[in-house]
């Protein structure tokens, strides 16, 4: 299994190069991309390390919440070094995002909470955080839609995203249908959380602790939560256009932002390095946006995407280790 994910991981980096290459060689044009940042502007550069700061403030906060209604309140720098982790994981395995939650799981039980606690959390974050960013870039499209036009395909894409996220909410609110879904992937967890030398526990507690997180007034706080920040993370995306595209229409970003998480999620390549910004250029240059201007932003986002959360992970990890030990 190890090997197969490391040969799909290297496999992934090449296609990821090969795509990049063809993207700035040949989508747009890799002199008239370096100009462009040159002359990018430092201050929306800036603008978007804070608003980076905040998603991450954000995102923590909202997990943090969710182990509210299971009587449990983990410190929040142990939250944010795994939030960190699962980042880096996330962007450095290719076709398995899932990694990054499983290693969250990881910590939390040999951090000493039990796996009935740590497991609802994190689905809960999936869960939340997926009805946060769609709540704003649906509020996005309507608050464009009022100053310019937006199509309605995208908004009736994202209306579609927004009732499969209520779907799971409903899913797991109900004992029932959140029952069969632990027993499809009990073993998946059984076999993660045996390596630490713990146990997993029943079904039946997995059940209510995650019943009673999502039917708790702590789950419809986390979500705020979650929405702040993603709306802080899709206006990091507009500063990075601004920085070097001042000019760009305020729908450019929106679109962007859309195309990079649909992008990511067929991705093979770690991260979605290349791939995405091929993607993300494609279809941007075909809706009539700069290629050249498109792709610098998405350069200037990769700094926030990719280069700060693995390195924060890298960091993270020897840190965590040393709150197991003192455990």
């Amino acid at each position: 299994m190890e090997r197969s994910l490391h040969i799909k991981t290297v496999l992934g980096a090449v296609a990821g190069a090969i795509s990049l290459y063809i993207t700035l060689f040949h989508l747009a044009d890799v002199n008239r991309v370096l100009r462009t940042l040159q002359r990018a502007d430092v201050a929306w550069i800036l603008a978007a390390g804070a608003c980076e700061v905040l998603w991450f403030a954000a995102c923590v906060g909202g997990w943090k919440k969710t182990f509210e209604p299971l009587r449990s309140s983990p410190p929040r720098r142990q939250l944010f070094l795994m939030y960190c982790v699962k980042l880096m994981v996330n962007n450095l395995v290719s076709l398995a995002r899932v990694l990054g939650d499983a290693v969250r799981v990881y910590y939390g039980v040999r951090l000493g909470w039990s796996a009935a606690t740590v497991i609802p959390t994190i689905v809960a974050d999936i869960v939340l955080g997926n009805a946060g960013y769609l709540a704003v870039i649906l509020l996005g499209c309507v608050v464009i839609w009022c100053c310019t036009e937006v199509s309605p395909y995208l908004i009736a894409a994202n209306g579609v995203g927004a009732a499969a996220v209520v779907g799971l909410w409903a899913l797991f609110a109900s004992e029932r249908t959140c029952r069969e879904a632990y027993e499809s992937v009990r073993d998946l967890v059984e076999a993660l959380v045996r390596r630490v030398g713990y146990s997993v526990g029943t079904v039946d507690e997995l059940v209510d602790s995650t019943v009673r997180l999502f039917r708790s007034k702590e789950a419809r706080s986390a979500l705020v939560q979650y929405t702040v920040g993603w709306a802080a993370r899709v206006l990091r995306l507009y500063c990075v256009t601004w920085a070097v595209w001042p000019t760009a229409s305020p729908l450019i970003p929106l679109v962007m932002s859309i195309a990079i998480r649909g992008s990511a999620v067929v991705s093979v390549s770690p991260g979605g390095l290349g791939i995405v910004e091929g993607l993300t250029t494609g279809v941007l240059t075909v809706l009539g946006a700069d290629p050249n201007r498109v792709m610098a932003a998405l350069l200037l986002d990769r700094l926030y995407s990719f280069v700060i959360p693995v390195t924060l992970g890298a960091v993270s990890v020897p840190v965590l280790e040393r709150y197991v030990c003192r455990g």
